[in-house]
């Protein structure tokens, strides 16, 4: 996975580096199983219970569904077929990974020069006729495989961009953490700090933010580690 250090090698001439970027839409949900997995992955679909199995009364949610379900007398087979990423969002994250590092050799052998992280897509030019070419290429790609790129989150061509939480400004000579990414970290920590005890979840959630930012960010490389042995303890 191309991060921030892998975006910054490119920036080969940064007094006059033009940056873009897109953001495949729904990345995870538009990978399919493919056709002989599918023949044996089903699921059992709750819709089709019509008794309550959660923990304590039955949620109001869930009553008004059913409500609903009786009037309407719509049914609901009680087996699908499952033909997105295997396992839910567990899986997702690294299978999507392994699909978009593929793609990204698809824009290397075209001679583009781009970084993906996840489902971002990062590209470098030195004209802006170029990036604008670059981008469209890119875009292309992704809808001949199937997917799609969300319009609004192309950006380019520009001096300076938002990228995976951080601020890329290669004129100015330095990348920082966006406001936003900030922010969100300074109230995960504060949550820390302050509570009796912590969740495994939050603690998770609070590395990966700090592991995407401990590049920029002096002596939280460091401080991630120890809060990781924390988790692994």
């Amino acid at each position: 996975i191309g991060g921030a250090t892998a975006a910054v090698r490119l920036f080969q001439r940064p007094d006059v580096t033009q940056l873009g970027g897109a953001d495949v839409s729904k990345h995870f949900p538009s990978l399919p199983l493919g056709p002989s997995c599918q023949r044996v992955c089903w699921i059992r679909d709750p819709r089709s219970q019509s008794e309550w199995h959660g923990h304590g009364p039955p949620s109001s949610a869930w009553l008004r569904f059913h409500v609903a379900r009786r009037k309407s007398g719509k049914r609901y087979p009680p087996y699908r077929r499952w033909t997105g990423v295997l396992l839910g969002f567990t899986l997702s994250p690294p299978f999507a990974c392994a699909v978009t590092g593929e793609v990204g050799q698809f824009f290397a052998a075209l001679g583009l020069h781009s970084v993906i992280f996840v489902d971002d897509v990062l590209v470098v030019c030195l004209s802006s006729p170029e990036l604008r070419h670059d981008l469209h290429v890119i875009v292309s790609v992704f809808r001949w495989l199937g997917m799609r790129c969300n319009a609004l989150k192309t950006v380019g061509p520009v001096v300076a961009m938002n990228w995976i939480g951080l601020r890329f400004a290669p004129r100015e000579g330095h990348v920082t953490v966006t406001a936003e990414r900030a922010a969100s970290l300074l109230i995960d920590l504060d949550d820390i700090i302050s509570a009796p005890t912590v969740r495994t979840k939050l603690l998770e959630s609070v590395i990966g933010k700090l592991v995407s930012v401990s590049c920029v960010l002096r002596g939280s490389a460091a401080f991630t580690s120890r809060i990781h042995a924390s988790l692994l303890d």
